[in-house]
């Protein structure tokens, strides 16, 4: 799988509220104190490093310009072989450079990540190897696969139509597969959510199916208005992959809203950058030591 970043790093906030409805819990303890952009795209590169990604691209820019030359060797530390570009994606033009890049890689599935605040949290890798080999399976007779990495309590509801989500954004779901890994739907207008692993096909018919003219185009949902995705799987894990650094306050004040009490967000532990603590190398040590995941899903290795 390729891991493609693309994000604008800054402390400015796109909504104001967004953040200062957490300020009562960032304020209330010194483990969740409120972080900088830029540790908050390192815990969550970081925590992404725990997969062995075929190939690595990341384009990004950052408010202070003195920060590039530390940010990459951070990211060259974590991904030697990655390919940096300190430019973000924010036109069709730009998301085509990516693909030329991106098409030029063997593998077919694309984490996209165009957020730079949705760390990994899963509790083993194995769950996201199932999940891998699920699309994959779908990827031989479906042009456009997906597969939900972040909002899982937002996304569980998706096919329960006793629940507001549903009302409002899982209308035009069927669901075609139920087990104990995820439920697998068919979107029928398509889910342009910046929170999905993708296949090639579906990113460039996002990116590069129409003519976007001029158009501002900073995330995938941003292609929407322009037009719709017919007839796209999407596969919603039982377990969660990662998760929002701010929790869901994005949700409040709409019906599906989902309060701090319920989910509280994410804080990076205190020391983590000071080496005072090393909890992904622990875990990544943990994961590598267990039994290969070419033994169990030979598949994920042989495209």
């Amino acid at each position: 799988m390729i891991l493609y970043f693309d994000s604008y790093i800054t402390d400015i906030p796109l909504r104001k509220n967004s953040v200062t409805e957490n300020d009562y819990i960032r304020n209330a303890s010194n483990c969740y104190k409120k972080q900088n952009k830029i540790d908050i795209a390192k815990y969550t590169l970081e925590s992404y490093s725990i997969y062995k990604w075929s190939n690595v691209l990341i384009k990004y820019e950052l408010d202070n310009k003195n920060d590039y030359e530390s940010f990459d060797n951070f990211i060259l530390n974590l991904y030697p072989e990655a390919i940096i570009i300190h430019e973000r994606s924010d036109s069709q033009k730009k998301y085509k450079e990516s693909l030329d890049i991106i098409n030029n890689f063997k593998d077919d599935l694309i984490f996209y990540a165009p957020n730079n605040d949705h760390p990994m949290i899963l509790n083993s890798l194995d769950n996201l190897y199932e999940i891998i080999f699920l699309a994959r399976k779908y990827m031989e007779s479906n042009e456009f696969v997906s597969v939900l990495y972040s909002h899982f309590s937002e996304f569980k509801n998706m096919t329960n139509s006793a629940t507001p989500f549903n009302w409002l954004f899982g209308k035009d779901c069927n669901l075609i597969e139920d087990n104990n890994i995820a439920e697998v739907v068919l979107k029928k207008e398509g889910e342009n959510s910046s929170v999905l692993i993708v296949n090639k096909k579906l990113l460039n018919y996002w990116f590069n199916s129409h003519d976007l003219s001029d158009a501002r185009i900073i995330r995938s949902e941003d292609v929407m208005i322009h037009f719709k995705t017919e007839n796209q799987i999407l596969i919603i894990p039982k377990h969660q992959i990662c998760a929002h650094y701010d929790g869901y306050v994005h949700t409040h004040h709409y019906l599906y809203e989902i309060r701090q009490y319920q989910i509280p967000p994410l804080f990076i532990p205190n020391g983590f950058f000071d080496n005072g603590i090393n909890t992904i190398a622990r875990y990544r040590t943990r994961c590598l030591n267990r039994l290969s995941p070419f033994s169990r899903f030979p598949e994920l290795f042989l495209k």
